[in-house]
């Protein structure tokens, strides 16, 4: 079931019923003969409840450079698997 498989993708210290994903792009910049390479992607989702925050799931071994909304750079936080965004004020 797609719902069932989203549900469980979300970090769980958020309110499942309040973020509601309804498009991703991705990106991918690689690089000929490395390992690694760069990634740019966008969500898009719709937020029932207002909040000030927004938490996903995040790999350990991704580097953030940026996180940027409608030209705005955002302040977040990462906690192992735990990314926060924090609106911008």
């Amino acid at each position: 079931n797609g719902l069932q498989n989203y549900l469980i993708r979300l970090p769980q210290k958020i309110n499942h019923n309040n973020l509601i994903p309804t498009h991703y792009d991705l990106f991918l910049y690689v690089k000929e003969q490395q390992e690694s390479f760069d990634a740019s992607v966008t969500i898009t989702f719709h937020k029932n409840e207002d909040d000030s925050k927004v938490c996903l799931n995040f790999h350990p071994n991704i580097s953030i450079l940026s996180i940027i909304q409608n030209g705005i750079p955002l302040k977040y936080d990462s906690d192992y698997e735990l990314l926060t965004i924090y609106r911008a004020t």
